[in-house]
């Protein structure tokens, strides 16, 4: 399943797709022209226009961006300078929607009913609970759900984290840290000494990321919510050298809480090799790709069915980098089945003309973004 806005809000989705669209394009754009690219009705394109219009003038008070009108050519923007804040506006829109405080009140279990919420968001109790059964149908296709009641997120631990991550990113994308009851200073030594003296050099963004996870990690076990250890994580983790190495690095950490071969241990040590994929890296990927070589793990049995697909006709070397960079993307799909498309957007589709027995192992990333 592919994630994007209408899991918040439709009209909010549709109202960034009609920013994108003038933002990309600089001319006019009849109303006709952006109901038939949006794909929507005629009188709900006339609201989204409206809407947009009310926000930019709302966040750019300072006139920086206005929606211009002309009863004979239609519509466009007008951006004066470079310094637009465009993902400051993203989380604007977003954060101004109930669906997003509802989501915010569900992450810090904060939640009681809707008749208390109701009143924190100046609505209906009726209205909170059409945006909590819309929610929850969103949900379910990535295993997670909300628990009736006193309203929690609830599901398998590790689709909980990423859903929580993908959401949490492709709104605020590590520009602002979203986490008020951690703390970002110490949340970035932390990511820091666990790479240092290391074979792992992440690139900024993927610093952020990690970050991201780290984070969501402490929120969720601050409520009682653990990773449950599947058995194909021994596997690729038991004697392993390049896991070893790590716990022993996260272990050493002053304030540490995860316990030695845990499943939290191995399922962060899974994001940061999923987190990996830069040439800065390729020798911590190399070693761990070559002990799970060794192990004949089921993994490396479907790494090495891409690679063959990627061969015929050609020449390609087991340990390039294309075949220990995607070790990465299987491991993502074996770890995150309900998912089609990663943390940054890439998606995942089927390399391989014949079903194998893990089927989704077969799945690695398109060279676009969806």
């Amino acid at each position: 399943m592919k994630l994007d806005l209408s899991l918040i809000d439709s009209n909010l989705f549709h109202e960034w797709q009609l920013f994108i669209l003038l933002r990309k394009d600089e001319k006019w754009f009849t109303t006709k022209e952006i109901q038939t690219e949006l794909g929507i009705s005629s009188s709900l394109t006339l609201k989204i226009i409206s809407q947009l219009e009310e926000d930019l003038s709302t966040f750019y008070s300072g006139h920086e961006i206005v929606l211009q009108t002309n009863k004979g050519k239609g519509f466009r923007l007008s951006i004066e300078g470079t310094a637009v804040k465009i993902r400051q506006f993203l989380i604007y829109l977003v954060e101004n929607t109930i669906t997003f405080q509802l989501f915010l009140a569900l992450l810090d279990e904060d939640y009681q009913n809707a008749e208390s919420f109701s009143l924190r968001m100046y609505t209906s109790d009726a209205t909170i609970r059409r945006v909590t059964n819309k929610l929850r149908d969103g949900l379910k296709p990535y295993s997670v759900e909300i628990t009736k009641g006193n309203s929690t997120l609830v599901g398998k631990e590790t689709h909980v984290r990423l859903l929580i991550n993908i959401i949490f990113w492709k709104i605020y994308g590590g520009a602002i840290w979203p986490f008020a009851t951690v703390n970002e200073k110490h949340i970035h030594r932390l990511a820091q000494f666990m790479i240092n003296d290391t074979d792992v050099l992440l690139t900024p963004i993927q610093m952020r990321q990690l970050e991201f996870f780290i984070a969501i990690g402490i929120i969720r076990r601050r409520h009682g919510h653990f990773v449950e250890k599947e058995d194909w994580w021994d596997t690729v983790t038991h004697r392993n050298p390049v896991f070893d190495r790590f716990q022993k690095k996260v272990r050493s950490w002053p304030t540490n809480t995860l316990e030695k071969n845990s499943p939290e241990m191995i399922f962060l040590y899974f994001m940061l090799l999923i987190q990996s994929e830069n040439i800065s890296t390729f020798k911590l990927l190399e070693e761990n790709y070559i002990f799970n070589k060794a192990q004949n793990t089921a993994l490396y049995q479907s790494t090495h069915a891409f690679s063959n697909s990627l061969s015929v006709g050609t020449l390609i070397q087991e340990l390039h980098p294309a075949i220990i960079f995607s070790f990465s993307y299987h491991l993502f799909a074996k770890l995150f089945p309900a998912f089609t498309t990663d943390l940054n957007g890439y998606p995942y589709f089927n390399r391989l003309n014949a079903p194998t027995p893990n089927n989704y192992l077969s799945n690695t990333k398109k060279s676009s973004r969806n």
